[in-house]
C-alpha cells in the first residue's frame, strides 16, 4: 500500500487513471482540492481547500474485479462504518454512490473502471467525505461531520482508517456479496433520491 499526497489535482480519480500503469496496487492519493473534482454523470464535487478527504484508491486485485458492480455500495458500507465510528448517526446510503446523514449528502463516491479492450485492467475508487467544512452554499443540501458533532477530525487519520474498513469489506467479497450487504443493511439503504 502506497500513499500519496498532492495539494492541488485536477481530479485524483483522473490522476490515478492517468498514471495507473507506473503505479502500484492499493495506490492512494490524497489532495487537498480539486480543481475538476467530479461526481457521477459528470456532476461536479466541489470542496473548501484542505478541510475535506479527497481521494482515490487504485486497484488491481482481480478478486475486486469479480464484485466491481457492487463497489459502491460496498463503500458506502465502509463510509457507513467510519462515521458511526466518528459517533455520527442518521447515516444513510443512497443507492448508487451516495452517504447522507440527517437527510443531508455527506459523501460521494465515483467508481472508474480501465479496460484494455475487454479485459478489466484496474479500478479507481474516488471518495469525497465531508469533514471539517463548517459551511456550504444554501443551493447545496450537504453536511459534515464538524456541522453534525462540533469535532475537528484528523484527516490523514480518518483516510487511513476508511481505507483500513474497505479492504476489511473487500475480503468478504464472495458471488453472493452484494445480496448480503444489501440484506444486512437495507434499513439504512434509500434507493431513490432523497
Amino acid at each position: 500500500m502506497r500513499y500519496l499526497y498532492l495539494p492541488r489535482v485536477s481530479s485524483t480519480n483522473t490522476y490515478l487513471k492517468s498514471n495507473y500503469q507506473k503505479l502500484d496496487n492499493w495506490t492512494i492519493l490524497r489532495a487537498d482540492y480539486q480543481e475538476k473534482g467530479r461526481g457521477r454523470l459528470n456532476h461536479v464535487w466541489k470542496s473548501h481547500k484542505g478541510e475535506n478527504l479527497l481521494c482515490s484508491i487504485l486497484i488491481k486485485d482481480e478478486y475486486a474485479f469479480k464484485e466491481h458492480e457492487s463497489l459502491c455500495l460496498l463503500v458506502g458500507v465502509s463510509v457507513y462504518r467510519l462515521l458511526k465510528d466518528l459517533g455520527i448517526k442518521n447515516v444513510k446510503i443512497k443507492l448508487p454512490n451516495d452517504v447522507y446523514v440527517n437527510n443531508k449528502k455527506i459523501c460521494g463516491i465515483l467508481i472508474e473502471t480501465i479496460f484494455i479492450g475487454s479485459k478489466l485492467k484496474a479500478l479507481v475508487i474516488g471518495i469525497g467525505l465531508n469533514l471539517n467544512q463548517k459551511s456550504f452554499p444554501k443551493t447545496l443540501k450537504a453536511t459534515s461531520t464538524y456541522l453534525v458533532n462540533k469535532k475537528i477530525v484528523n484527516i490523514d487519520k480518518t483516510q487511513k482508517d476508511l481505507v483500513k474498513i474497505i479492504q476489511e469489506e473487500l475480503k468478504k467479497v464472495s458471488k453472493d456479496y452484494y445480496k448480503k450487504l444489501l440484506k444486512q443493511y437495507k434499513s439504512i439503504i434509500y434507493s431513490s433520491t432523497l
